[in-house]
């Protein structure tokens, strides 16, 4: 080989191979930084849908509070709970408990539980006498406002707010409401930003630690209360994403 082509050869190589380097460390960077770009829009979005979630449910708890609070629910939960109970008192309980809630406007349903966990007036007649096993008579008392998700009869997401009822300081009942959960539904199905596959998913653990999808998800509307994930399923997100499972305790045992 003659001494030019040799220099020739070198010439190429000491030209283009620096380039070619440079090209692949640009491309590395590009990605990189693309794919910070894409983790970042995604926490973003994620944090304003957990706002949004988060105002959600602070809307049921104030709703919750302030039906609570209403003067006549209070003093009329009290009579109709007491071991006189005139009738009257207890219509008129009913008749309180509808007002409010019409006037909440997202209320599917409101029932007042007495200590015994039978509940003595409903929005909704066919609850009205069923036995509540989840309010103890005499061992237990619900302290605070909790929230639950939970399915209905047929399958769909169902939101209830449960609460104590105090008239002049003492225990008088409980409340429970049940409001409208399209306000959730709509978080997991506004697919802003998210492309033509992303979504966001709502989850809880179950008591054996499996996820339990809440809502419907973007490719499986039938997936809320229905479709759970292993909790030995490490290569699915939602299984590392949510906590270990925990119990909510909403009665506390009293002396």
């Amino acid at each position: 080989m003659k001494i030019s082509t040799k220099l020739f050869f070198w010439f190429l190589i000491v030209t283009f191979v620096p380039v070619f380097i440079v090209g692949i460390i640009v491309v590395i960077f590009a990605q990189n930084q693309f794919t910070e770009r894409i983790a970042d829009d995604l926490a973003t979005i994620a944090d304003v849908q957990e706002q949004r979630l988060n105002n959600v449910i602070e809307l049921y708890m104030d709703t919750h509070k302030i039906v609570s609070a209403d003067q006549r629910l209070t003093e009329y939960t009290y009579l109709a709970t007491l071991e006189e109970a005139e009738a009257s008192d207890v219509e008129r309980l009913k008749d309180i408990l509808l007002e409010l809630h019409r006037s909440v406007g997202i209320s599917r349903a409101m029932s007042i539980i007495d200590g015994d966990g039978t509940v003595i007036a409903s929005t909704s007649p066919a609850n009205v006498g069923k036995k509540r096993a989840d309010i103890e008579s005499g061992k237990g008392r619900v302290q605070s406002i909790a929230s639950s998700v939970q399915p209905d009869r047929t399958g769909s997401v169902t939101v209830r707010t449960i609460g104590p009822i105090h008239f002049n300081g003492e225990f008088a009942g409980v409340l429970e409401i049940v409001p409208i959960a399209e306000p959730i539904t709509a978080i997991a199905t506004n697919f802003t930003g998210l492309g033509e596959t992303g979504e966001t998913l709502l989850a809880q653990r179950t008591e054996s630690g499996d996820a339990l999808f809440l809502t419907p998800t973007r490719f499986a509307p039938s997936a809320a209360m229905n479709r759970t994930v292993s909790r030995l399923a490490f290569d699915v997100p939602i299984t590392s994403a949510l906590p270990p499972p925990q119990r909510v305790l909403i009665a506390q045992t009293l002396p």
